[in-house]
């Protein structure tokens, strides 16, 4: 590792050991760290190019959750324990304060790691995520899922499942990035899929955690999000004391591909707001 007050720290992409499992990590940039999680049937690299223009002022640390990319899977399946991951790889690169940043799955973890260590947050930002529980009719749907997948394995799902992540406009004409997301993503292996479909379908409430925090967050909403619905991403959107509420016409789920300039934009101007 390269560093000093001229050289920004080159890319850094090494393993470190969390419940005696490999977890797969990056550190690149020079600055205040800033933490972005990837989602779900997503891993590290889903970022590379969104967080190239932050690499000159901000340190930028990703990571594959358990189960996905080159990160071993737990035994525990939880977004809390997602949460855990994520603070090992912060305590082994001695960070003690943050922005975190998640997408959708990763949004999810962010809002569990800044319920148990809110300490360590200077802000927090849920791209295309939320802090509510499923309902009934999700469960019952991720519940299904994880039977199919046991049954028929994950790329019939993927195949299906990837493609409406994204506008339909998007998806047709960019068919290059949405079969690279899909092959990437069959290489996970199965039982790393079915334990985030678990950790999803169990996690709680956790709209007290928005409520109750004392740092500045960053909402990213696509009007026309499949995943989340609109309705529903609205309803977070007084929450916290603190709130800047970006909603951005013509994407679905994948705003840092779909609209990959004006969703940095966001997250640069987040940035220089709260440090």
């Amino acid at each position: 590792m390269i560093e000093s007050n001229q050289q920004a720290r080159i890319l850094i992409m090494p393993f470190t050991n969390f419940n005696q499992q490999k977890l797969f990590y990056t550190d690149q940039g020079q600055g205040f760290p800033v933490v972005f999680i990837h989602g779900f049937c997503e891993d590290a690299s889903m970022w590379d190019d969104f967080i190239k223009p932050f690499c000159i002022n901000y340190r930028l640390i990703t990571m594959d959750l358990p189960g996905f990319g080159q990160s071993e899977i737990q035994e525990e399946h939880s977004i809390l324990n997602y949460a855990e991951a994520v603070k090992t790889v912060l305590d082994t690169l001695n960070v003690q304060e943050c922005v975190m940043i998640g997408h959708s799955m990763g949004g999810y973890t962010a809002l569990a790691f800044a319920e148990k260590y809110p300490n360590y947050l200077k802000g927090l930002g849920l791209f295309h995520s939320h802090p509510f529980a499923d309902n009934e009719s999700k469960r019952a749907s991720r519940a299904k899922t994880i039977r199919f997948i046991q049954k028929y394995g994950n790329a019939p799902f993927l195949g299906q499942m990837i493609p409406v992540l994204f506008t339909k406009y998007f998806a047709k004409a960019n068919p290059n990035l949405v079969n690279k997301m899909i092959d990437d993503a069959t290489t996970f292996p199965e039982s790393g899929i079915i334990a985030g479909l678990e950790a999803m379908l169990n996690r709680p409430n956790r709209a007290t955690v928005l409520e109750k925090i004392l740092v500045p967050v960053l909402l990213i909403i696509g009007k026309e999000d499949e995943a989340i619905p609109y309705e529903s991403s609205l309803r977070m959107s007084n929450l916290a004391e603190v709130t800047d509420l970006q909603i951005i016409d013509n994407i679905g789920h994948m705003g840092m591909f779909e609209s990959r300039e004006v969703t940095e934009k966001i997250v640069m101007n987040f940035l220089e707001f709260v440090m």
